[in-house]
């Protein structure tokens, strides 16, 4: 009887990447990466049957970020089932992203106040660290007005987060 050895990391890498490589729309590649990070952190995953039906949420979120139109109520409480941030504080990390990037794009306060519908007086309170979450609108309102899409702003925020997955 032979002891099953599991497979060399450099393996297991090669194949994630060839999987990957067969994913042409950077929704799918999103979805896979969240899913990925719930399974390096050993988080609960969804049901297989429940599976395709998350996907598709997530990409329907995606695209009404992208598209500016409305996100489908039923969507997010489905991803919300497998997503927890309870345990997160995002105050700080989303002031800390949301001045750098604008401190990046040279753009003043009343700029990003113009281009997000956002009052000043708002975007002094989340530099500061007063704002404790931002809903998905409110987020991609507030990513628009610093001049990037949602994912983008995402991006930054990750590196701010200091979560145990991030990839930087």
């Amino acid at each position: 009887m032979s002891a099953h050895k599991p497979p060399a990391e450099n393996d297991l890498r090669n194949e994630i990447r060839e999987v990957l490589d067969k994913i042409t729309d950077s929704e799918t590649l999103l979805f896979c990466l969240w899913m990925f990070k719930k399974i390096a952190n050993h988080e609960e995953l969804p049901p297989p049957e429940k599976m395709k039906a998350l996907q598709d949420a997530f990409i329907r979120i995606l695209n009404a970020l992208r598209d500016k139109t409305t996100i489908k109520q039923e969507d997010l409480a489905l991803i919300s089932q497998y997503t927890d941030t309870s345990g997160i504080d995002i105050a700080r990390p989303l002031a800390a992203t949301a001045r750098y990037l604008r401190e990046k794009k040279h753009l003043t306060r009343k700029q990003v106040s113009r281009l997000s519908g956002f009052p000043v007086r708002w975007l002094i309170a989340l530099e500061r660290g007063q704002i404790q979450d931002l809903s998905l609108p409110e987020f991609a309102r507030l990513s628009k007005g610093l001049g990037l899409d949602t994912v983008g702003f995402m991006k930054e925020l990750e590196k701010r987060l200091n979560l145990p997955f991030s990839a930087d």
